[in-house]
């Protein structure tokens, strides 16, 4: 059986949610992994107009807890969250998260 395509890449099944010091780093270029908003409720909109897979969240966006979790999830209960960290020390343990990626 052969899996079939939505023509959409999966940076366009992916939000990043990021704090502005993070989004003016010219060291990484944040839209290649996906669509990105600064602001949770843009990310609400997007997960309302079409299926997200995954939603990379910076650490430091302490607003996205697990009742905003369950809210993203509705529509897709399979969109997986993973938190953007700077340090393996920084990491917690949120029931909410799925995983955490190291950026530094």
């Amino acid at each position: 059986m052969t899996a079939k395509s939505d023509g959409r890449g999966v940076s366009q099944r992916t939000v990043v949610l990021l704090g502005p010091e993070k989004l003016n780093r010219s060291d990484i270029a944040w839209e290649t992994f996906g669509v990105v908003v600064t602001e949770v409720a843009e990310v609400y909109r997007i997960v309302r107009e079409r299926q997200i897979d995954l939603i990379l969240a910076d650490e430091q966006r302490h607003e996205l807890n697990a009742a905003v979790a369950v809210k993203l999830r509705r529509t897709n209960g399979l969109t997986e969250i993973w938190q953007i960290t700077e340090s393996e020390t920084t990491v917690a343990d949120a029931e909410f998260v799925d995983g955490h990626i190291l950026f530094n």
